[in-house]
């Protein structure tokens, strides 16, 4: 292995193969690389050289990441009735300047037509009772016009 094939060069490298294809593995890449300079690179090496070569393309996740609520309300503004609610969760990343931030764990969406077409349905709560310890496993359904269907799913039991 050569001393100057550092995952940064590697990226520059690769960064054709990335951008026709975002897909192509990390072995795949390895191949190429081997064929370009004659020398066989570790895995570890070539994977973060295809994340570089990514990030050089496209951006870097944190980018895209502060792109997200703004995506997310020009849709919502183009297109009325689009609906979207963003998930933090509990955990905290810290950012630039050592402060902690909010780390977006996923984004509900819903556009306009699948609200027109689902609101016939009746709402169904789906509880994956896998993990709750046995005494916790029992179901009360409330009845009623509007109340839920209730559906509790064991996959030890299946």
């Amino acid at each position: 292995m050569h001393a100057q094939l550092t995952a940064t060069f590697l990226g520059q490298q690769i960064m054709g193969l990335i951008c026709t294809d975002i897909n192509t593995s990390v072995l795949t890449l390895i191949e190429a690389i081997w064929g370009i300079d004659g020398y066989r690179v570790k895995y570890l090496k070539d994977w973060h050289a295809k994340q570089y070569a990514t990030a050089l393309l496209w951006g870097a996740w944190k980018e895209s990441y502060n792109q997200d609520p703004r995506v997310l309300s020009a849709t919502s503004y183009f297109k009325p009735g689009v609906y979207w609610v963003p998930y933090p969760g509990d955990m905290m990343g810290r950012g630039d300047g050592g402060v902690y931030k909010n780390v977006l764990r996923r984004v509900f969406w819903c556009f306009p037509q699948c609200m027109q077409s689902f609101q016939h349905c009746q709402p169904l709560v789906l509880v994956d009772s896998t993990f709750l310890i046995p005494c916790l496993w029992r179901w009360h359904r409330p009845r009623g016009p509007a109340s839920p269907t209730g559906l509790c799913v064991d996959r030890r039991r299946e």
